[in-house]
């Protein structure tokens, strides 16, 4: 674009607008500037190795720093999000009992508004810290649009159902209008069919994931193979059909056996079968493998031995980004869990049982006056600060914010930026917290009354 003399400038100042994002890339970059200013073939192979290893190395550091600091942050959005506000609302019933009034509105703000929003805010902080390790495979959670449209009916009647559900309720037809149960259909309203449309339109799409990443496991090997063929001085599709046979039974075997016999029929350039007009990976979901194969379709241009030793070095760095990329998941995955499994189970069961002791005390405490002129009774305290109704639809409400927010935190951290996978989680976890809370309210009505 004419806007540097010359290449080498032009490199450079893309290094230095990096570096504020990535030392370690901009000093891998110099490297690689260093060794083309080599005058061996063995100099310049050390300064690339070097490079490599200076983003390898970097990528790990601020993984495991990364890895290291999310204690404490973790430790506060698990606070924050669901321990803070389960805390509150079980002691809202007690504080009641002491004549402390907390009207609906400030109810709804504290619990639903301002908790939710401060525990996403800090859970989208944390995640935006995230190095990036391989980048997972980006599935549209797309189907065929007869298939959306079933799930979308079926969403909407069984969000019409729990809405007429509710009505019926209120108005005393099922003999439930006034128990903390009566607006629990109305929360089911929004779980359910939420859960159905999440689930359902990513199903079918979970199970390619699954086969993607299955791939991207063992890509590296599979490189490994190929690589070696062609530095033997194998041509391609020979080397591709060789390394196929050695991987025979895997998702990647069937991946080069694709690309050979395509290559042997078409007699095409490995450029245009991989990446033409209707290439194998032209819309190929998976960066790891489209951006490996980009680099092998430039090297074998070249001399074979130069492109094989050079596919031997990328399927060693995927191997030790697979490495690293596992570990992290291994350091943080008893965090996680634990987190998923307090949204998920204990969350609601404590809600459940908080709302049912707030219903009971309401009734119990129904028409009992603490004495003396001026003084509020203690059911008026309670009746005044919220009805047992409309605590078990803001409790409700909360939970399902609260739910969805840890998951998208979880699944975020776990498996980066992969919408798909963060949608089937959000989708599942929902009615599952809903089941536990309508459970706890149903036992806690039980037992305690």
């Amino acid at each position: 674009m004419r806007k540097y003399s010359s290449i080498e400038e032009s490199f450079l100042a893309f290094a230095q607008e990096w570096g504020a994002w990535n030392d370690d890339f901009k000093r891998s970059l110099f490297a690689v500037r260093a060794g083309e200013m080599e005058g061996t073939r063995d100099g310049l192979q050390r300064a690339l190795d070097k490079a490599a290893d200076i983003v390898l190395a970097g990528t790990k550091r601020r993984m495991e720093g990364f890895a290291a600091s999310l204690s404490g942050p973790t430790f506060v959005l698990f606070a924050l999000g669901i321990l803070l506000p389960m805390m509150l609302g079980a002691l809202l019933p007690m504080a009641s009992m002491g004549g402390l009034s907390m009207g609906p509105w400030e109810m709804v703000l504290v619990l639903d508004v301002v908790f939710p929003a401060a525990s996403l805010a800090f859970a989208w902080n944390i995640l935006g810290k995230r190095p990036g390790t391989s980048h997972p495979p980006m599935m549209a959670a797309r189907m065929r649009p007869s298939g959306r449209r079933i799930v979308i009916a079926v969403s909407v009647l069984a969000g019409a159902g729990l809405l007429a559900l509710t009505v019926l309720q209120l108005g005393g037809a099922l003999g439930a209008s006034e128990g903390p149960l009566a607006l629990v259909p109305l929360i089911w309203a929004v779980a359910l069919p939420a859960g159905i449309y999440l689930v359902f339109t990513t199903r079918g799409r979970m199970r390619e994931l699954s086969r993607l990443r299955q791939l991207e496991e063992e890509f590296p090997d599979a490189l490994f193979q190929l690589g070696s063929r062609i530095g033997e001085g194998m041509p391609v599709e020979s080397a591709l059909s060789k390394a196929s046979e050695t991987m025979k039974g895997t998702q990647v075997a069937a991946l080069f056996d694709r690309i050979a016999s395509t290559l042997r029929l078409t007699r095409s350039t490995l450029d245009e079968v991989l990446f033409g007009k209707n290439g194998i990976l032209a819309d190929f979901p998976s960066r790891t493998v489209t951006a490996s194969m980009k680099m092998v379709v430039e090297m074998v241009k070249k001399d074979s031995a130069a492109a094989g030793e050079a596919v031997v070095g990328i399927s060693q760095y995927l191997k030790d980004l697979r490495k690293l990329d596992s570990d992290i998941r291994v350091r943080l995955g008893s965090v996680m869990d634990t987190m998923r499994t307090t949204a998920m189970f204990f969350a609601p069961l404590v809600m459940g049982i908080t709302v049912a002791l707030f219903s009971v005390l309401s009734t119990v405490t129904q028409g009992i006056d603490l004495g003396g002129a001026g003084q509020l009774g203690l059911g008026a305290a309670v009746r005044e600060s919220v009805s047992p109704q409309l605590f078990t639809l803001i409790i409700g409400v909360y939970l399902l914010l609260t739910v969805g927010i840890i998951i998208f935190f979880t699944s975020g951290i776990r498996n980066g930026p992969d919408a798909l996978q963060r949608r089937y989680e959000i989708g599942t976890a929902l009615p599952v917290a809903m089941a536990v809370f309508t459970l706890a309210i149903f036992a806690g009505r039980m037992v305690i009354g």
